[in-house]
């Protein structure tokens, strides 16, 4: 059994970051985990906020593991703040300083906008043992940073978390899975899909619905629709809210892998161009869960040589 830090954007209340957390912990079940989050182990510091952390406990748990995992999502990119990039190679360098091994896994690498943010990017990657990422434009990115080893394409490990749904629905539903901060599209594709299906039930469901500004937006949609909102913190309550859905509206990615991965017709509007939800339009579910099931097979196979 080997002592695992495992590391990621976890314990912010976001749904897609808590799949991974839960499908990384699944697989990981035969070595003893231990989870930096906002909930768990703290990060560490970046700012005079975070210095009144017990991250001392952090530096311990570091130095009392025999690897460190930064374990699905997008990390190192700068697309919304170049903070995101010093705060996770903050993590690389330390445990690099105790003399651990550091593997990407699941990784989504960029874009970059900044120098220091790719500069960063480029360090973190040339200072792990191994790496995997869920999508081609990652890997060509990591494979221009000349690492260590050969990068496994994979897929995201919340796959592993959804298997199709039998049987048939006798009633329609539509499910809208908003952002928090939706583009004027999705608004007119949500207001087409109320006049093409006038007697259809809307059901809205959230996946970061501790967000204030969710959850005013998901009221709005449930009174322009008539439907409930459905807040969802875990892959369990995400089955239970589209279980009954015969289609979804989707511009959440986790949301819209989730709808397929269980058989259901699901649309997505992606916020930009080239957003990782176009990616989806093409996916294959079931390719999509060989590829996320042998990047985790690689990765243990790593774990236990």
């Amino acid at each position: 059994m080997s002592r695992i830090l495992l590391i990621g954007n976890y314990g912010c209340g976001n749904l897609g970051d808590e799949l991974l957390r839960e499908a990384m912990l699944l697989h990981l079940s035969s070595h003893q985990v231990t989870v930096i989050s906002k909930g768990d182990v703290p990060r560490l510091p970046t700012g005079l906020r975070s210095l009144f952390t017990p991250w001392w406990k952090t530096l311990r748990a570091m130095s009392q593991s025999d690897a460190v995992i930064f374990g699905g999502g997008t990390l190192f990119t700068d697309a919304e703040s170049v903070h995101a990039c010093i705060l996770w190679w903050l993590h690389v360098a330390v445990a690099r300083m105790f003399g651990k091994p550091v593997l990407l896994a699941f990784q989504g690498i960029g874009p970059f906008h900044t120098w220091l943010g790719l500069r960063l990017a480029r360090s973190a990657v040339r200072s792990s043992l191994f790496i995997s990422v869920r999508d081609a434009e990652s890997l060509e990115r990591v494979r221009s940073f000349q690492p260590k080893s050969e990068p496994l394409l994979t897929a995201d490990p919340a796959w592993l978390l959804f298997t199709p749904r039998g049987g048939e629905l006798r009633d329609e539903c539509i499910a809208i899975i908003p952002r928090r901060n939706p583009t004027p599209q999705f608004f007119e594709r949500v207001f087409q899909l109320k006049k093409e299906h006038p007697n259809a039930p809307f059901v809205i469901i959230s996946l970061q619905p501790n967000d204030e500004r969710e959850s005013q937006l998901c009221k709005k949609l449930s009174e322009e629709l008539s439907a409930n909102v459905v807040p969802v913190a875990s892959a369990k309550e995400l089955i239970d809210a589209l279980m009954p859905c015969s289609r979804v509206l989707s511009q959440r990615y986790h949301g819209a892998l989730a709808a397929r991965a269980m058989g259901i017709a699901c649309e997505e509007v992606a916020q930009a161009r080239g957003d990782k939800l176009n990616s989806l339009k093409m996916a294959d579910s079931i390719r999509e869960r060989e590829k996320a099931q042998q990047g985790m097979k690689s990765l243990l196979l790593f774990l236990g040589r």
